[in-house]
């Protein structure tokens, strides 16, 4: 809006810091002015604005719950489940929430084109690993309104490091945690309260939630690494070795 982009403009774009796309100036604009889609493409919703999101509220919406259930197989490290996979799981009917990954058995996999035993053994042998996560990466996975994974990583930190203490949490305690004002905190104790049902039952399907271990135990612990740029060997080479 600031810069009136439209669809069909020429634009100058930069590599700032030989990594991120960075948008510098219009080389040539067609005309009209710059608009923003009014309603959601999944379910037809008025979308609202909040800052530079365009968010939609329907909580029923189909798009915002792929999503939701796409984000968590991502943080809580389901790799065998790519969103062409998970788009044939609802298809099929075997997934409409987070908590129905955990439902699903061997033989209902088998229904998916391409899916034979051997690969339906491995899906679900990796649904099952995902189930032994940290407090932090667990909650990161949920897709709380403002719940980051270095967020969450201060809530947990902060003592707040079961399940128990998570859902009986108030605004006012994570108030008093560094870096939570007001806005971000009331934020996040809505959204847990949203997900409340989703977080029992994915607690009812055997999640361990280990705590996390001190750092002077395993430094490492907890923590996200990201391999990227030019490698010397294959990208798969460095995440067996981390």
């Amino acid at each position: 809006k600031k810069n009136n982009l439209k669809s069909g403009d020429q634009i100058e774009v930069i590599r700032s810091g030989e990594v991120i796309p960075k948008f510098e100036k219009v080389i040539h604009s067609t005309s009209g002015s710059f608009s923003h889609p009014e309603k959601c493409l999944y379910c037809n919703t008025s979308l609202v604005v909040d800052d530079i999101r365009l968010l939609c509220k329907n909580f029923d919406c189909p798009g915002r719950k792929k999503y939701e259930i796409l984000n968590f197989i991502s943080k809580i490290g389901i790799d065998d489940i790519s969103e062409k996979r998970l788009d044939m799981l609802i298809k099929f009917e075997l997934v409409s929430e987070i908590s129905d990954l955990y439902a699903i058995k061997e033989d209902d996999l088998l229904v998916l084109p391409k899916v034979k035993s051997t690969l339906a053994k491995k899906l679900i042998k990796t649904i099952d690993n995902s189930k032994k996560a940290t407090l932090t990466v667990f909650l990161s996975a949920l897709g709380l309104t403002g719940g980051a994974y270095n967020k969450c990583e201060k809530i947990v930190d902060a003592g707040y490091d079961t399940i128990d203490k998570i859902l009986s949490m108030k605004v006012d305690d994570l108030t008093s945690v560094d870096g939570f004002a007001l806005k971000s905190a009331s934020e996040i104790i809505l959204s847990i309260k949203e997900k409340q049902k989703i977080i029992k039952k994915l607690i009812s399907y055997g999640f361990s939630l280990e705590a996390e271990r001190s750092q002077n135990s395993n430094f490492l612990l907890g923590e996200q690494i990201c391999v990227t740029g030019k490698l010397s060997v294959p990208r798969s080479d460095i995440h067996k070795f981390i």
